[in-house]
């Protein structure tokens, strides 16, 4: 537009002329055009179709009698006609009956369409019925070549186009011949106008040239002219009042330490000062023509373009906006910035001015409070839904003991070829996947991990990906590849094999539900010294550490499921189909467990990346231990009384431990444990942690040892070792047993201990034999030994 404006009138005249009748013409010619081209295409339709009728007519005869031969001959005579390309008789089953190819193709193309007409780009297709006395007879297809019509209708173009080329051409001249005549007086005035302007002599005065609209015109600006020259000694006295202002303004808003600007209604600024170099790193009059919005982000520039609007539509002031700007030096800043309306004397809004305001290091404290208040939430919640979890997880454990245990002891009792083992071992096996979840809900109140050794990353992960688990999950998942890029020289950790096996299981297993269409999943690790507190989606602390990244190219986390995902049973997966939304609760008690962090960075539509931090240690691995027989943890008659408030844990202690060749009692409290030892004695003692109602096993024990100071006694509970246990340990107590008893676990315990080898306070191992709750992958055990997961 702002070009059209510098057009000269004449030229400006011609064109309106010229415009004008084109827009006349033009449409005459387009409708003249467009019926005529469709005039033709109809008429070759018409044509077709009635050379079809007829040619279907002598089919008939053909048709009714089989004879190809003659229905060949009848479609020859489409050779009279020069724009029929092709033709096919078929019969009433549609079962093509004789063909005509004047374009000599090789294959016979099939009817696109059941009945009727249609163009393409090369070809009019004609299909059309054979129906002789109201019956079908079979179907007639005609390919129509279109490029007569198409030589036809670009000869007709080319001599309509050429046609209306000389109207326009006369319609020139003419526009020319009218614009001398109204653009003249114009030009004179315009002379006049300029000889004033260059000059700055407002006595000039333009000579009146008649009566019409363009004399009126030369009135008013005679009259102006007057006007000029008696406010010219006012504007010189308010230019030095100005100057005067504009002076106390500059030096007021120099000093100050915040950024003062002006913009005009569009949003364009009219006035920075200096202190946008500290802001920004733009000097004053890199800013002047640009908009707020252009020192922004896309989506940052829609937020505040939409706000500008709304502010400019109901002339308020406005305060405390935060923005977020890109500096010169490409850093992000975030400024507070309020503004006033600036008005003219008519109370026509002009623009905006107001100040600017660094607040970037505020925001950094206020988001890092943010996340340290969320991390303290999201743990106090963790601590009371584990809290509860726990407890069903101990009256679980409880339950699950007899399916876990006593399948054991009746299959030593059933020969090799009993049709019973097979029913006992699937009962058996179903008890293990219960007790598996059992073992999340531990690891979600942050009492999962069972035993601790020196273990390599490295190998867990080799380990797993060697697995049946792993290759189930590619049987699955065949479009998804796995990339490994592990460390050579990889730091070892202090933890659980298990418990980090099932980290990894669990987050690989997650990785790919995320990519339903298939994608990479990578897997790394290296070392990594943190040498200052990192910030993420927790804060790592300094220290050594062994890194585990899973990464993926699937869907993405969406930033507001992104809290949530370590919360227990949160689960964005069909119901039934993939597992109980307890895996990253897993993933988050095991990490938290080995005194570790989390990081997750996930984009939506690109992928996930979960990265993990291990404290790293210089020790050596835990050596593997020899697995078992049963005849190496026999009894040899010695005494052992079980004190548990379950019956069915009594009762199950009790046969497995009279299998095993012991003399076993059983009572039901520490209280009842007290009064028996009063009157008996018992070379071992089976103590359950945690009994209710009445004393505990820790304060059973200690009550013990004051009527037996040298007895013998081993701890069981279906959680992980606790403070309690640990104190009972260092009283004297040795051997520790998790829940659901096994033939092994609860044997070897009661031998270590009754033989002298049991783990006493100082002996540097709480957990008692290996594989009481957790075993490596490279450490299998007996088939009747439970590993809890």
């Amino acid at each position: 537009m702002k070009n059209i404006r510098n057009i000269p009138v004449q030229s400006k005249l011609i064109g309106i002329i010229f415009l004008v009748a084109f827009l006349g013409i033009a449409p005459v010619f387009a409708f003249i055009i467009y019926s005529d081209i469709n005039m033709f295409r109809t008429d070759l339709e018409s044509n077709t179709i009635m050379n079809a009728k007829l040619i279907g007519e002598y089919c008939v005869t053909p048709l009714v009698f089989e004879d190809k031969s003659s229905g060949k001959d009848v479609l020859k005579r489409l050779k009279t006609i020069p724009y029929i390309a092709d033709g096919y008789l078929y019969d009433n089953r549609g079962v093509l009956f004789s063909v005509y190819n004047r374009s000599e193709r090789t294959t016979i193309p099939s009817m696109p369409f059941k009945e009727g007409l249609q163009f393409t780009d090369d070809y009019l297709h004609v299909i059309d019925p054979i129906v002789y006395e109201g019956s079908e007879y079979g179907t007639i297809y005609l390919l129509v070549s279109t490029s007569l019509l198409n030589s036809k209708i670009n000869k007709y173009l080319l001599t309509m186009l050429s046609l209306m080329a000389m109207l326009i051409f006369l319609i020139y001249f003419l526009a020319r011949g009218f614009q001398k005549i109204l653009s003249g007086p114009i030009l004179k005035l315009v002379d006049v106008t300029k000889k004033i302007s260059e000059s700055g002599e407002y006595s000039i005065r333009i000579e009146k040239t008649g009566t019409d609209e363009i004399g009126i015109l030369c009135d008013s600006f005679n009259e102006m002219l007057s006007r000029i020259q008696r406010r010219e000694e006012e504007r010189n006295r308010a230019e030095q009042e100005l100057r005067r202002s504009e002076q106390k303004f500059r030096s007021l808003i120099e000093t100050t330490s915040d950024w003062v600007w002006e913009v005009d209604k569009n949003g364009i600024y009219t006035y920075s000062s200096p202190k946008v170099e500290d802001l920004l790193g733009y000097k004053p009059d890199e800013v002047i023509g640009k908009r707020p919005t252009d020192f922004m982000s896309q989506d940052e520039s829609d937020r505040i373009s939409g706000l500008f609007r709304d502010i400019v539509a109901s002339e308020t002031p406005f305060s405390r906006m935060e923005t977020f700007n890109f500096h010169k030096d490409e850093k992000q800043v975030v400024i507070e910035t309020s503004g006033v309306p600036i008005l003219d004397e008519n109370g026509e809004l002009l623009g905006y001015r107001g100040i600017d305001r660094d607040i970037t290091e505020r925001k950094k404290e206020e988001e890092k409070r943010r996340k340290l208040e969320a991390t303290l939430q999201r743990s106090e919640k963790m601590e009371a839904i584990g809290s509860l979890a726990g407890r069903a997880a101990h009256d679980l454990n409880n339950v699950l003991s007899g399916i876990v245990g006593y399948p054991d002891l009746l299959l030593m009792q059933l020969p090799e070829e009993s049709p019973l083992r097979r029913p006992i071992l699937a009962m058996q096996k179903s008890g293990e996947k219960a007790a598996a979840i059992v073992q999340d809900l531990l690891t979600m109140t942050r009492r999962g991990v069972v035993t601790t050794e020196i273990v390599g990353i490295n190998d867990i992960i080799s380990s797993y990906l060697q697995s049946p688990e792993h290759e189930k999950l590619l049987s699955y998942n065949p479009e998804t590849g796995i990339k490994t890029a592990l460390e050579t020289d990889l730091l070892n950790i202090s933890g659980s094999f298990h418990h980090i096996s099932k980290c990894v299981m669990n987050l690989v297993s997650n990785a790919a539900e995320a990519m339903p269409k298939g994608g990479s999943i990578s897997i790394s690790t290296e070392n990594r010294y943190i040498d200052r507190p990192v910030s993420g989606y927790e804060s790592v602390d300094e220290g050594d550490y062994v890194i585990l990244t899973i990464s993926d190219t699937g869907t993405g986390i969406h930033p507001d499921d992104l809290d949530k995902i370590f919360e227990p049973f949160y689960s964005k997966k069909v119901m039934g189909k993939s597992g109980t939304g307890l895996g990253m609760v897993v993933v988050w008690g095991t990490v938290k467990d080995h005194n570790g962090y989390i990081d997750v960075n996930s984009n939506v539509g690109k992928g996930t990346r979960f990265t993990l931090y291990f404290p790293a240690t210089r020790e050596e691995k835990t050596k593997n231990e020899k697995s078992l027989d049963i005849e190496d943890y026999m009894g040899k008659g010695e005494s052992i009384l079980i004190v548990d408030d379950a019956s069915g844990q009594r009762k199950i202690a009790s046969t497995m431990l009279t299998r095993l060749g012991y003399t076993v009692s059983t009572v039901s409290s520490g209280e009842e444990a007290l009064e028996y030892l009063k009157k008996h004695s018992a070379d071992l003692i089976v103590l359950d942690m945690i009994m209710e109602p009445g004393m505990d096993g820790l304060d059973t024990y200690r009550k013990i040892i004051k009527l037996h100071p040298e007895q013998k006694a081993i701890i069981a509970s279906g959680f992980s070792e606790t403070e309690r246990v640990k104190e009972a340990q260092s009283l004297g107590a040795g051997q520790y047993v998790k829940k659901p008893y096994t033939l092994q676990n609860i044997g070897v315990a009661a031998g270590k201990e009754l033989r002298g080898q049991g783990t006493k306070q100082g002996s540097g191992n709480k957990t008692g034999v290996r594989g009481q709750g957790a075993t490596s992958n490279n450490h299998p055990v007996t088939s009747s030994f439970f590993v809890l997961l």
